[in-house]
């Protein structure tokens, strides 16, 4: 991680800019390929979804639940509704003048059937395999627990490093980040040798590259790395997917995710055999996980299970829910008209004192408030999800209501009202569907929708300015709800995570922060310069400490300055500081063109748990005071 679209643009980055840079022949592996180096980029993201890593089954169990949910929502709210409206219409010459009538009773039997179908996905959403997944008993009345329950799913997922467990009890998906990372690549570069396996060994190469320089962004922004801050990690990082694909390649992650990605359907015999080996030269005879019992090593069958897992949920991740049409134009006239004595929705909470307010909350831009809005909103979130199950019940109970309006129509009733109110329950049917999407996406469950991006919350996830840990990373677990800044204390020796910066004082409108959002982001994984002063010194570096004095000394010996200057904030113009190496297109550019270069495999440690550009380390956790740390 970085998740899957931004792994995969950083490798195409990668590809435009060997052939930018004479390297071509590697280039047009890369696109000749390009389902393979797909693949290569998520890297040994992969292996999440290995065997030995049972615990990833509480995923697939949840998207599996969400997956049915949207099924029945777009089969039976969508699909057989709209057909039966259809030849409602088709049976009236005008359906704002015909009365019901001539088909009064095959209507009632329509709008009978309907009935039972809202009310089926109404028992689903509160009752079904999604509130079992996620460890309620009634998904809408217990939505205030929402964040503590899916807190705690994420916290099985800490690596067994963060509880001081030995490298023959960890899961090969934390063996591939924490151990012999470099050492696995230059392994895979070594055995390749069909166009397939070149392929998948270079885009590999970019999936450490993005690693490196992508987690020192999502770790400032966390507060704290993958071990200790999993599930904020995790949301941040479904937030910069939805943001990139949208930006770089104009796509909805909800929709177009998969046909992005164009994984092959199997992993081919060549690669499954390169990774077989790659993982015995690399971890035979040096301490690795044994969970699968034997020899410990993933077998060729298992990784090709592995890669069918992966591929089946890759797929779960896109939710495409249709939105209803308009069955006539003007249908929201009538709407208003027929429902104009429907009790109002509940109001929103206002846990603030003072002048903050529900809008200060969710608006993109700055005000000199928002920041203390938002933090104050994120300590009561419970509060929010409670109104999100009272709004929600609101509109099962309308819902209800409407039926029994439907029902009870005369037979002067025209057939354009009867159009409106289907429309109206296919309506709130898709908010309920679309509002519990972006709930589970802020505990991260689900992709964010491009919407929710622009919002504060993404304003908060995506942008160094809300936490902002640039000097004080990284915290120690945290067992608050994700939205919040980590309130734990620090891991010892205090790091830092990188040295992004922004605009975070006074006021900014909702352009300036979307500027702010492209420039950031933008800058990690293209657009700054590589700095191979700074890449060789972190890459020769024989202890932590060394690495830490480099902070400082690459800088000229006195205090960091910021590498970074977004729109209204002070310092350093855009470009690659003396202390970074610089973006993750450019440093894999390198890697891959200079495969021979001793830097370009250095195992470094791919989650920068402990401090930007730290190398592969051993230390006794947990705790707070690492002092043993040690290079190994």
């Amino acid at each position: 991680m970085p998740k899957y679209a931004v792994h995969t643009i950083v490798m195409e980055k990668t590809a435009e800019k060997l052939s930018a840079t004479g390297q071509s022949a590697k280039a047009d592996l890369l696109v000749a390929h390009r389902d393979i180096a797909a693949v290569g980029a998520i890297g040994p993201d992969l292996f999440f979804w290995a065997p030995d890593y049972t615990i990833s089954q509480t995923f697939l169990t949840l998207f599996d639940a969400w997956d049915s949910l949207v099924r029945i929502y777009n089969e039976s709210i969508i699909s057989d509704i709209v057909e039966a409206m259809e030849s409602i219409k088709e049976a009236a010459d005008n359906v704002l003048e015909a009365t019901l009538g001539p088909s009064y009773e095959l209507i009632r039997h329509l709008v009978g059937e309907f009935k039972e179908t809202a009310e089926l996905f109404e028992q689903t959403v509160k009752y079904g395999a999604l509130a079992a997944a996620v460890g309620v008993d009634n998904l809408v009345a217990n939505m205030s627990d929402l964040p503590s329950a899916t807190h705690r799913i994420f916290d099985v997922f800490k690596p067994p490093l963060q509880d001081g467990k030995s490298e023959k009890d960890w899961y090969w998906f934390d063996m591939l980040h924490y151990r012999y990372a470099g050492d696995f690549a230059g392994n895979l570069l070594a055995s390749a040798v069909t166009p397939e396996q070149k392929t998948y060994a270079y885009a590999y190469m970019t999936h450490i590259a993005t690693d490196l320089i992508g987690h020192g962004y999502v770790n400032q922004i966390v507060g704290g790395p993958y071990r200790t801050q999993v599930q904020r990690h995790v949301v941040m990082e479904n937030f910069l997917d939805t943001w990139a694909l949208a930006h770089y390649q104009g796509k909805d992650i909800s929709r177009e995710l998969v046909g992005y990605l164009n994984f092959p359907e199997s992993l081919p015999g060549s690669v499954v055999d390169l990774l077989d080996t790659a993982f015995v030269n690399t971890y035979d005879g040096k301490a690795h996980p044994r969970i699968l019992g034997g020899d410990g090593f993933l077998s060729k069958s298992q990784i090709e299970d592995t890669y069918r897992l992966f591929t089946r949920i890759t797929k779960l991740l896109e939710n495409k829910i249709e939105k209803p049409e308009e069955p006539f134009s003007d249908v929201l006239r009538i709407l208003e008209e027929a429902l104009e004595d429907f009790t109002a929705p509940p109001s929103p909470p206002n846990p603030w004192e003072g002048d903050c307010d529900f809008w200060d909350f969710l608006a993109l831009g700055f005000t000199e408030r928002s920041r203390e809005c938002y933090r104050k909103a994120a300590e009561a979130i419970a509060e929010f999800f409670e109104y999100l199950g009272e709004l929600l019940e609101w509109t099962f109970e309308s819902i209800a209501k409407i039926f029994q309006f439907l029902l009870a129509l005369p037979l002067a009733a025209t057939v354009a009202v009867v159009l409106a109110l289907l429309y109206a329950i296919q309506l709130s049917l898709y908010k309920i569907l679309t509002t519990l999407r972006d709930f589970l996406a802020l505990s991260g469950i689900l992709y964010p929708s491009i919407g929710m991006v622009y919002t504060g919350h993404g304003r908060n996830l995506l942008i160094p300015c809300f936490c902002n840990a640039c000097d004080s990373f990284p915290h120690t677990y945290y067992g608050g709800n994700c939205l919040e800044c980590p309130g734990s204390e620090l891991e010892l020796p205090r790091t830092v995570p990188s040295w992004y910066v922004c605009a975070s004082e006074g006021a900014a409108d909702e352009s300036q922060v979307r500027a702010m959002m492209e420039t950031a982001i933008t800058q990690f994984i293209e657009t700054k310069p590589l700095n191979l002063g700074a890449l060789e010194a972190y890459a020769g570096a024989t202890s932590p400490q060394e690495t830490r004095n480099l902070y400082t000394s690459l800088g000229g010996g006195g205090p960091v300055p910021p590498p970074t200057s977004l729109p209204g904030a002070t310092g350093q113009q855009p470009g690659a500081a003396p202390n970074e190496i610089g973006s993750a297109v450019e440093l894999a550019n390198w890697m891959i063109a200079n495969p021979d270069n001793p830097v370009a495999l250095t195992n470094w440690n791919l989650d920068s748990d402990r401090g930007y550009a730290y190398k592969q380390w051993t230390g006794e956790l947990p705790g707070t005071d690492i002092a043993d740390e040690a290079y190994l």
